[in-house]
């Protein structure tokens, strides 16, 4: 029975992405032969997960409150709206301290082949809040690939000649070779060159 239970908790365990069967036999058994505080306290923090974090009813955004720390703050720049897929993007160019604009999470991108359609992300909470706050440029922060590139295309369709719509760039990382870079990272680099003078 003890077994069974094991089982059950790393084959859950691997359903997270990431993580092989190896990996979650073996945190699995940490549990087994962790304190029962560690696991009590887990469990709860995995319980208070959907209710005690909200979306923002504003941008999406994870948060505790109805509107989130960014589209509360009187002091970010309403002008400019960055659109990103995932929580986990927002969070990456929040530590860059570059950007004090605000959000717009879409929660995914435009993927036929994975059944993610239009209305499976929130273009349409996008596009009707463009409409009513008009902000001068939308960028828009997507990971460079096949659904990036469709998510951002649709986007700039839809937005035509109503704002500025702009997109990160896409290279050659800082410090890496020429040599070394990957075809799709180089050609990115090429197109997204910078004129110096």
């Amino acid at each position: 029975m003890a077994l069974q239970s094991i089982e059950r908790l790393a084959k859950e365990i691997a359903k997270l992405p990431g993580i092989g069967e190896k990996t979650a036999f073996r945190l699995a058994m940490h549990f087994f032969y962790g304190d029962d505080i560690h696991r009590e306290s887990f469990a709860s923090a995995l319980k208070d997960l959907k209710t005690d974090v909200v979306f923002c009813r504003v941008c999406g955004n994870l948060s505790t409150n109805e509107l989130c720390d960014i589209c509360s703050d009187e002091k970010r720049d309403r002008s400019i709206l960055c659109v990103v897929a995932r929580y986990a993007d927002l969070l990456a160019i929040e530590q860059t301290g570059e950007y004090r604009g605000r959000y717009h999470l879409l929660h995914g991108l435009i993927a036929p082949i994975k059944g993610v359609s239009i209305r499976d992300i929130r273009l349409k909470e996008l596009f009707e809040r463009v409409d009513k706050e008009t902000p001068s440029e939308i960028i828009l922060a997507f990971d460079a690939g096949i659904e990036g590139d469709t998510t951002a295309n649709y986007i700039v369709k839809m937005l035509a000649g109503k704002q500025t719509v702009s997109r990160i760039a896409y290279g050659i990382s800082m410090g890496s070779d020429i040599e070394n870079a990957d075809v799709h990272s180089l050609s990115r680099s090429m197109m997204n060159r910078t004129v110096l003078r």
